[in-house]
Formats: structure tokens, sequence, C-alpha cells
């Protein structure tokens, strides 16, 4: 799996948890962008399903270090996401998991 991330974000260590993504410029509300470009595509799957993939992919792979926060700054629109605010440069950048979990 071939990713490149795109030229505003990097990877950092994450107060969240682990690794995350991060603002190298800042970012406006409503900009859409793609975390990265490459070989990968959005799939909604089980915690177990998760869990399998995340076994098959490079530990540096930059849809992994996409981290969950309960007041999200981006969103998921298609295969794009969205600012919902203005995002500082230095900040991490967070989504609502619960947008990519099977609705029951």
């Amino acid at each position: 799996m071939t990713l490149l991330l795109h030229a505003k974000i990097e990877v950092r260590d994450s107060g969240i948890e682990g690794k995350g993504l991060f603002a190298k410029a800042p970012f406006i509300k409503g900009e859409r962008f793609k975390a990265a470009s490459g070989e990968h595509c959005w799939v909604t799957m089980t915690d177990a399903e998760f869990q399998a993939y995340i076994k098959t992919i490079d530990s540096y792979d930059a849809v992994y270090f996409g981290n969950h926060g309960c007041d999200p700054n981006t969103a998921s629109v298609n295969d794009e996401r969205v600012a919902l605010r203005d995002i500082a440069t230095g900040e991490e950048l967070t989504i609502d998991y619960a947008e990519h979990s099977p609705k029951t």
C-alpha cells in the first residue's frame, strides 16, 4: 500500500492516542482535502474487520493515524475530509469514528 500525505499534513506523536495527523499549515472552515492519496479507499467495517485490516497495513499508513475526537474538527464527505472550523497550524486533525461504523 503506497500513500502520499497531503502537503499540509504530517504524522506526529499524539496526546490522544499513539500517532496522529497534524496540520503543517492552517485549514479554513469548509476547506476540502484528502489526508492522503494513493492506494486506499474508504470502507465501512466492523470493529473485528478493522482489527484484522490494521494488521495488514504498513504502520505508517496515514489512514491508521487518524484519531477520534468527541468534538472533531474534520468530517468525511465522500472520499474527502472537510474542515468543520478553522484549524490552526500544529493542531491535530480529528474525525468522529462513528462516521465509519456500520449503522444498525
